[in-house]
């Protein structure tokens, strides 16, 4: 899945992948459910390959995180637990 055309809406849950752009804002489809959404010009909108997260003195993109979870879990499902400790969360 290509994560250039992911985002988040503020005040939505889930994420949406984009259809298209309006003059005032965007037209997006929810992961979660399929439903069509039209935001306004006034809603944040966050596109997932915009993202950065500080990591050890560096930013590195979502994407770049996401893959290296892919590659430390072999491309199987992550048994990582959100709720753990930070020393079982580092590697």
């Amino acid at each position: 899945m290509d994560l250039n055309n992911i985002l988040s809406i503020s005040g939505r849950p889930g994420l949406f992948e984009l259809i298209a752009q309006t003059n005032f804002g965007i037209v997006a489809v929810s992961l979660i459910d399929g439903k069509r959404v039209v935001t306004s010009a006034n809603q944040q909108i966050s596109m997932l390959s915009e993202i950065q997260i500080f990591c050890k003195g560096k930013e590195i993109t979502l994407i770049e995180v996401f893959k290296k979870i892919l590659s430390y879990e072999g491309g199987k499902t992550s048994n990582i637990k959100p709720k753990a400790n930070q020393m079982d969360l580092h590697t």
